[in-house]
This record gives structure tokens, sequence and C-alpha cells, in this order.
């Protein structure tokens, strides 16, 4: 069974509160992150295999392209869903 335009409408709404709305504070940043902005660089090396690293760019651009094709299946099956 279907729910109405309306009904669909009403299950994805996000709940209303009468709470007033506070203002968010600032939280403060872990050591952990706080020291890694001053951390040194890592040390480049001259025995780097660059094809190594072609092909795991090659990977990582094969990896976001099917993830990118994946949410748009899903994005399509849930409008479907939907409709």
């Amino acid at each position: 069974m279907k729910a109405g335009k309306k009904g669909r409408a009403q299950l994805f709404k996000a709940p209303e509160t009468d709470a007033p709305e506070a203002e968010a504070e600032p939280e403060e940043l872990p050591p952990e992150v706080k020291d890694s902005a001053a951390a040194p660089s890592p040390e480049v090396k001259d025995d780097v295999d660059l094809d190594e690293l072609a092909h795991i760019d090659e990977e990582i651009v094969d990896t976001r392209a099917a993830l990118k094709e994946a949410a748009a299946k899903a994005g399509k099956a849930l409008g479907e869903w939907a409709t």
C-alpha cells in the first residue's frame, strides 16, 4: 500500500521541537589534533617506485568511480521506491 504524497512527506519530515535553539559553542580540539598541525612533514624519499605509486593511484581512481556509480544506483532505487 502506497502512502499519499502528504503521508510520504511526513515520513521524512524532521521532528519539530519546542526547545529554543542554543548557540553552539566551539568545541575544544583534542591535543592530538592540535599537535598534528605542528608535526613535521614526512621525509621525501628518493627510492620510491613511481610505477607502484601510479598503480595505487589508478586503483584509487577506479574505486572512486565504482563508489560514485553505486551511489547513483542507490539514489535512483531510493527515488523509485519513494514514488
